[in-house]
Formats: structure tokens, C-alpha cells, sequence
């Protein structure tokens, strides 16, 4: 039975490996500090890519972010904790992972622990090649730090739609 399990366990690293990999797009970001992902705040941030490195043990992350005006390709990698979620340091000290996933789109919680030692939770919905929104002829995007028809919704919680 024990076998059974670990082979199980096995498959669904190697699906979730194949799955993660790809092109994808920032839809929405959600923050219990919603200026820490306001325009051209350094939590807002324009992800591309996702690579899973050393069967998911490195996640690379690729994404834009904009901040005076700039736009800056950046490449983060969180390195998997014994839980299962990922550490890395980007703006301070995040934790992070996959809370949802299908193979259009991927939601991801992360907890942000700045400089300062104040404490952001923040939700990343990314859908994969820009899949869900888009039903129909897809728009010529520009995938750098410009938004994608861009705009925003802050609602009591901290809530930005991309769209």
C-alpha cells in the first residue's frame, strides 16, 4: 500500500510539473495592503513564465515589474520548504505556492514580510497564454510592464482585476 502511495505521489509531482511549466499572465492580484500592489508598487507584478527546476524543488518565476516608470524583467527563484511552499526573496522574504491549478489558469497565495517586518498576504491569479479572458480574437499584447487593457478595481479588500 505504502508503495502504491509514493507512486501516486509521484505522478501527481510529475503532472504538477507539467502542468506549473509555461507562459502565463497576471488576471488578478488581491492584498490585505493594497498599496503594496497599487500601479507601480513592487509587489505588482506582470508574471510571463513559470519554470519548475529540479523536479519542482527551484520554482523560477519571470515576470515585469514597474516601478518610477521602469519596467524591469526580473527572475525569482523559491527554493520548496518541507510544507510544500516555496521561499524566496524578492522585496523582503515571501512564501508562496500554487493553491488552485487547471491548465488554464493557476491561483497562487503568497505572504510577504518586508524590510520593515510588516506582513502582506496576497492572492495571484495567472491564466495560462491568456486563455480565459479572451474568448474570440485575442488582442496583440505587448507582454512587458504595460497592463493589458488595463483596468483596475480597488475594492475594500484590496482587490485589482487586469483585464
Amino acid at each position: 500500500m505504502v508503495k502504491f502511495l509514493l507512486l501516486a505521489l509521484a505522478f501527481g509531482l510529475a503532472r504538477a510539473h507539467v502542468e506549473i511549466d509555461g507562459k502565463w499572465v497576471t488576471v488578478a492580484i488581491a492584498a490585505d495592503n493594497v498599496k503594496k500592489i497599487e500601479e507601480g508598487r513592487p509587489l505588482r507584478i506582470y508574471l510571463r513564465e513559470i519554470t519548475c527546476k529540479e523536479s519542482c524543488d527551484r520554482l523560477e518565476l519571470t515576470f515585469y515589474i514597474k516601478v518610477n516608470g521602469q519596467c524591469t524583467k526580473t527572475k525569482v527563484t523559491g527554493n520548496r520548504q518541507e510544507d510544500g511552499k516555496y521561499n524566496a526573496q524578492f522585496e523582503g522574504d515571501n512564501t508562496f505556492g500554487p493553491v488552485y491549478l487547471t491548465p488554464e489558469f493557476i491561483i497562487f497565495a503568497n505572504q510577504n514580510v518586508d524590510r520593515t517586518g510588516q506582513t502582506t498576504n496576497m492572492i495571484y491569479v495567472y491564466e495560462m497564454d491568456n486563455k480565459i479572458l479572451w474568448l474570440g480574437t485575442k488582442p496583440t499584447l505587448d507582454l512587458t510592464c504595460k497592463e493589458i487593457n488595463w483596468a483596475g478595481m480597488t475594492l475594500a479588500l484590496g482587490f485589482v482585476i487586469i483585464f
